[in-house]
């Protein structure tokens, strides 16, 4: 999405965080953070957290938050299992332009 000023960067970042832990029914708190990379992004956010899916399951989930100038963006990855190999080759794949 495309912000009005990247000085709102953080904030949206933040925002779309707690939105998305809230949409998967994360307690408050329980998201752990890692060390995400995101080539030629100005602020990048990662975290991982576990909650529950619409029918109530186990739900895990791992996601990076950055933003590039006024623009912000998610990549997520949501599932019962999340394996390390896949996990890696989507997460290392970001970059930007």
């Amino acid at each position: 999405a495309k912000l009005g000023s990247a000085s709102q960067a953080a904030g949206a970042l933040e925002q779309w965080k707690s939105a998305s832990l809230a949409s998967v029914r994360a307690p408050a708190g329980a998201e752990s953070g890692w060390a995400a990379v995101v080539t030629r992004a100005d602020e990048v956010h990662g975290i991982k957290a576990q909650g529950l899916d619409h029918r109530g399951q186990a739900l895990q989930t791992q996601a990076v938050y950055f933003s590039q100038g006024p623009w912000v963006y998610q990549a997520a990855v949501y599932g019962a299992q999340l394996p390390a190999q896949a996990l890696t080759t989507f997460f290392e794949g970001l970059t930007l332009p």
